[in-house]
């Protein structure tokens, strides 16, 4: 007799359809979950962080809280979750996540949920029609500030995807780069080598202006935005880095190194 194969969910903000929804796989990510945010806030709590960069441009935003859409490396985010959390979320700022369908994901949105923040499950820079507007939903309606990762969900590292532009374009929320570095670290094997703080480890923060994306771009002028954003956020983090005085996971490219980014989703 074959075997049911198990029901497949849909998330209710983008109606992207989850890969892994079983009651063992839900109660065993939630455990992780809980734990993982346990840990995270445990260590920010010893972390000492500083924004060394840009403080203006988030002092801004806090004073007239308006939708920008969030952008910095994967392999910052343990850096990264903390800081949204303490300067914008816990200040009254809507923040939204966009956190890929795959089981990674689903434990990223079970992290972040416990934190009250607001997840839209899917990627924006794999051809997800469905994520984007569940993003943008969440821009327009909610007036999130969403993150969005451009080198994620699986890379290549340090490579900006086209898909983030979409968004800009179509809701019409200004991007804003951040770039996080840190004294020290462990290094997750993962494949952008995600970094890790070590306890009272100092973290260093660069925010750049808010980079707003015109709606009319043809696919050449596109390709340019891509690539302006993409040497942006090399440069702020590459700027960090020296702060910190301690190079990241994986060297930075190249300012000037053009590499092609991700296709526009169908």
């Amino acid at each position: 007799r074959p075997r049911a194969r198990p029901r497949v969910a849909r998330d209710r903000t983008s109606g992207v359809r989850l890969r892994h929804d079983t009651r063992t796989g839900r109660l065993a990510l939630g455990v992780a979950g809980w734990i993982l945010r346990r840990i995270i806030g445990l260590l920010a709590r010893t972390w000492r962080t500083s924004v060394v960069h840009g403080a203006e441009h988030l002092e801004a935003l806090r004073a007239r809280p308006e939708p920008v859409i969030l952008t910095f490396w994967h392999n910052r985010a343990v850096m990264a979750a903390p800081f949204l959390k303490s300067r914008l979320h816990d200040s009254g700022q809507t923040v939204a996540v966009l956190a890929s369908a795959s089981r990674d994901g689903e434990l990223a949105t079970r992290t972040l949920q416990g934190w009250g923040v607001h997840v839209v499950r899917g990627s924006a820079t794999r051809g997800g029609r469905e994520a984007l507007w569940g993003t943008y939903r969440a821009i327009r309606k909610m007036g999130a500030s969403p993150v969005v990762i451009p080198d994620g969900p699986r890379g290549p590292a340090y490579v900006y995807k086209a898909g983030v532009l979409h968004l800009a374009r179509l809701s019409r929320a200004s991007l804003l780069p951040l770039a996080f570095a840190c004294d020290r670290f462990w290094t997750v094997g993962s494949w952008d080598r995600l970094m890790v703080p070590h306890p009272f480890a100092r973290v260093f923060v660069g925010i750049a202006p808010p980079q707003p994306v015109p709606r009319e771009l043809d696919d050449a002028d596109l390709e340019a935005a891509r690539l302006l954003q993409e040497r942006l956020l090399v440069d702020l983090s590459r700027a960090v880095e020296l702060a910190a005085a301690t190079p990241g996971s994986l060297p930075l490219p190249p300012a000037t190194e053009s590499r092609r980014g991700g296709e526009p989703p169908p």
